[in-house]
């Protein structure tokens, strides 16, 4: 009899181990997820590009915006794809072919909407860096975007450096705190 009792109890035990263990890890991946983009962006920046203000500069850390306006229809954006790509580097000067996507720059924000809305149509565009944990970057980087009269030919720009993440370690942390915790329930069962 003492044998089946140690056994139920045994059973019990890890039973209720693993239930712990799965609602820690359920918590664990609702933290996660919920951290993804649940605190707006910081506002840095509003810029219009107008006649007296042609060269503009900025810089974002993680969860930040800037928000660019070509001041009328007569401009047109650079790059023409800006939603998809960005002139590498400062001063606005590339064509669309020497343009490079955003995820060259980025290597984890593949998915991630740089600017919205997602039209051509509107004046007034914003570009939000994502949250840390996806700016992996060791060193800053830095891009520019723009707008450029149709007639004229006249290049008004942003320079815009976005400040590495400073978060490297918590993937890889968070990674290896859920293999020891699927580990452990290997191990009880």
């Amino acid at each position: 009899m003492a044998y089946s009792r140690r056994g139920a109890h045994s059973v019990a035990t890890k039973a209720g181990a693993l239930l712990s263990m799965l609602v820690l890890t359920g918590f664990c991946v609702v933290f996660v997820r919920a951290g993804n983009n649940e605190f707006p962006a910081t506002q840095v920046a509003d810029i219009t590009c107008s006649a007296e203000s042609m060269e503009h500069a900025v810089t974002l850390s993680a969860n930040e915006t800037f928000s660019l306006t070509c001041a009328t229809q007569d401009w047109e954006p650079v790059p023409s794809k800006f939603h998809e790509v960005m002139c590498p580097g400062q001063g606005c000067n590339c064509t669309d072919a020497q343009a490079a996507p955003y995820v060259a720059y980025f290597p984890l924000t593949k998915y991630w909407k740089w600017v919205s809305p997602e039209n051509n149509s509107d004046n007034t565009h914003q570009w939000t860096t994502p949250v840390g944990k996806w700016l992996n970057m060791q060193e800053a980087a830095t891009f520019s975007v723009g707008c450029r009269h149709k007639n004229n030919n006249t290049l008004c720009f942003v320079d815009v450096t976005v400040k590495a993440g400073g978060h490297v370690l918590v993937p890889p942390v968070a990674a290896s705190f859920l293999a020891l915790l699927a580990a452990s329930a290997v191990q009880i069962l």
